[in-house]
Protein backbone atom coordinates (compact mmCIF):
# COMPACT_ATOMS: atom_id res chain seq x y z
CA UNK A 1 0.00 0.00 0.00
CA UNK A 2 1.17 3.32 -0.65
CA UNK A 3 2.02 6.43 1.25
CA UNK A 4 1.63 9.66 0.63
CA UNK A 5 5.41 11.21 0.73
CA UNK A 6 5.47 15.07 0.98
CA UNK A 7 8.45 16.61 -0.91
CA UNK A 8 9.75 19.83 0.64
CA UNK A 9 12.52 21.02 -1.74
CA UNK A 10 12.13 23.67 -3.43
CA UNK A 11 10.91 24.09 -6.95
CA UNK A 12 9.91 26.86 -8.92
CA UNK A 13 6.30 28.45 -8.06
CA UNK A 14 6.36 26.15 -4.63
CA UNK A 15 5.62 27.76 -1.01
CA UNK A 16 8.76 27.24 1.23
CA UNK A 17 7.44 24.98 3.95
CA UNK A 18 9.94 24.11 7.00
CA UNK A 19 9.52 21.85 10.06
CA UNK A 20 6.02 21.46 11.25
CA UNK A 21 4.73 22.91 7.50
CA UNK A 22 3.59 20.65 5.43
CA UNK A 23 3.72 21.17 2.15
CA UNK A 24 0.49 21.48 -0.39
CA UNK A 25 -0.73 17.85 -1.20
CA UNK A 26 -0.27 18.58 -4.80
CA UNK A 27 3.77 18.24 -4.01
CA UNK A 28 3.21 14.35 -2.86
CA UNK A 29 4.62 10.88 -4.75
CA UNK A 30 3.55 7.72 -3.50
CA UNK A 31 5.99 5.54 -1.57
CA UNK A 32 5.80 2.56 0.17
CA UNK A 33 6.06 2.33 3.76
CA UNK A 34 9.65 0.86 4.06
CA UNK A 35 10.80 3.94 1.77
CA UNK A 36 8.54 6.42 3.10
CA UNK A 37 9.93 5.94 6.75
CA UNK A 38 9.77 1.64 7.53
CA UNK A 39 14.08 1.59 7.23
CA UNK A 40 17.40 3.28 8.15
CA UNK A 41 17.32 4.43 4.46
CA UNK A 42 13.70 5.68 4.07
CA UNK A 43 13.02 9.37 3.35
CA UNK A 44 12.21 10.78 6.51
CA UNK A 45 15.32 9.34 8.28
CA UNK A 46 18.10 10.10 5.92
CA UNK A 47 16.23 13.00 4.96
CA UNK A 48 15.22 14.11 1.77
CA UNK A 49 18.20 15.26 -0.68
CA UNK A 50 20.14 12.52 0.26
CA UNK A 51 17.20 10.13 -0.57
CA UNK A 52 15.70 11.61 -3.74
CA UNK A 53 19.67 11.48 -4.55
CA UNK A 54 20.29 8.03 -4.27
CA UNK A 55 16.93 7.32 -5.82
CA UNK A 56 17.70 9.38 -8.66
CA UNK A 57 21.50 7.47 -8.96
CA UNK A 58 19.91 3.72 -8.78
CA UNK A 59 17.40 4.88 -11.88
CA UNK A 60 20.27 6.57 -13.82
CA UNK A 61 22.65 3.42 -13.25
CA UNK A 62 19.73 1.25 -13.67
CA UNK A 63 18.76 2.86 -17.47
CA UNK A 64 22.62 2.63 -18.70
CA UNK A 65 23.39 -0.95 -17.54
CA UNK A 66 19.71 -1.72 -19.43
CA UNK A 67 20.49 -3.72 -22.55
Amino acid sequence: EAEAAHVRMSAPGKTITGLGIKPDDKYTLPLCHACHVGNPTAQHNVGEIPFWGALLLLVTLLLILMP
